[in-house]
């Protein structure tokens, strides 16, 4: 499908009304295929492809690999139209029932233009992914109200926990329906919850990576966040940059508008050099105190080192006295 034609059907989408209702997708069963494509960069190696690929066979389903993942153009797995090919010949076979970001990188933020939102409603599967690949997962689910999930790229699932939730995603298992910020069986300082208050509070999930978010800032796909629990993490990344993006949401009026905001681990992230010694609770804390917001830090979820699978477009309860962030509705279809 030719980058030129989807610009010019993407012309006439943008003026009409995009349903928006919410539309879940169907749950896999044993066997269901799952899409592997690469929105983003390439996966490492073709060592690491063939993990990704047993890693789905291992979770039962069958993978359906896209023709480009394993090609290199700069920074990306292919063209902008390469990697825009997989994604539509995944899409478009009604046999495959989901489709997983194998890694992450840059690049998806621009396949945005070239998509057309109304050919995802109408072909609901499961998404997941995570990073730079959250911009084409949250525009997805503003466009289209389609439940997507906030999971692990699949060349970062490492271990028995993250495959567990990234497939329990896929299978619509009712186990992921709690995150906790404390884990009993860990002793560690990273395994509890800090907030300000004691506050719970109600709405529908949004947001994903923070880095990605913001990129998604002053374009017609930026999440609406009036309402909503948003959840964010990040990876590998200064406390002065994720302050730039944090104050872009307080800029532009969005965390004015949410009901409560549920922190991941940030992993990597933190001071670099003396001029900067806050830590994440510190760099987020001031907005926090000023607006009076229900928010609570160290959920494991995104790249934490217990990563659990978050579904964007749900309702959920967060509990910041308890860190306890939970799902009140099933992410998939039900009967």
């Amino acid at each position: 499908m030719s980058a030129e034609l989807l610009e010019d059907d993407n012309e006439a989408e943008s003026e009409a009304v995009v349903p928006r209702e919410q539309l879940k997708p169907a749950a896999l069963k044993p066997g269901a295929k799952v899409g592997l494509f690469a929105p983003s960069a390439r996966p490492a190696s073709p060592l690491v492809l063939k993990r990704c690929i047993q890693v789905i066979e291992e979770m039962g389903f069958s993978p359906v690999v896209g023709q480009n993942v394993m090609r290199n153009d700069g920074f990306t797995a292919g063209s902008d139209e390469q990697r825009l090919d997989d994604f539509y010949n995944l899409l478009q076979n009604n046999s495959v029932e989901a489709m997983y970001c194998l890694s992450g990188g840059y690049g998806a933020l621009r396949l945005l233009p070239l998509l057309d939102f109304g050919q995802i409603r109408q072909h609901p599967k499961v998404f997941l992914g995570s990073g730079a690949n959250d911009v084409l997962l949250m525009a997805i689910n503003q466009l289209t109200g389609l439940v997507v999930f906030h999971a692990s790229n699949l060349d970062e699932i490492e271990d028995k926990h993250s495959f567990n939730s990234a497939k329990n995603a896929l299978s619509g298992s009712s186990e992921n329906m709690v995150i906790n910020c404390r884990d009993t069986n860990d002793m560690s300082f990273e395994s509890a919850a800090y907030s300000l208050s004691e506050r719970k509070c109600e709405g529908i999930v949004a947001g994903g990576n923070l880095t990605a978010l913001s990129s998604l800032y002053g374009t017609r796909y930026q999440p609406d966040l009036k309402s909503k629990i948003l959840i964010l993490d990040d990876f590998n990344e200064r406390n002065s940059i994720l302050d730039r993006w944090f104050t872009t949401l307080y800029l532009a009026g969005s965390l004015h508008e949410v009901e409560g905001i549920a922190f991941g681990g940030f992993p990597g992230c933190g001071a670099r050099g003396s001029n900067n010694m806050l830590s994440i609770e510190d760099t987020f804390g001031d907005r926090i105190k000023e607006l009076g917001l229900a928010a609570c830090f160290g959920f494991k979820f995104g790249l934490a080192s217990k990563d659990n699978v978050v579904p964007i477009g749900i309702k959920a309860l967060l509990d910041c006295g308890s860190g306890r962030l939970e799902f009140l509705e099933a992410a998939h279809q039900t009967d």
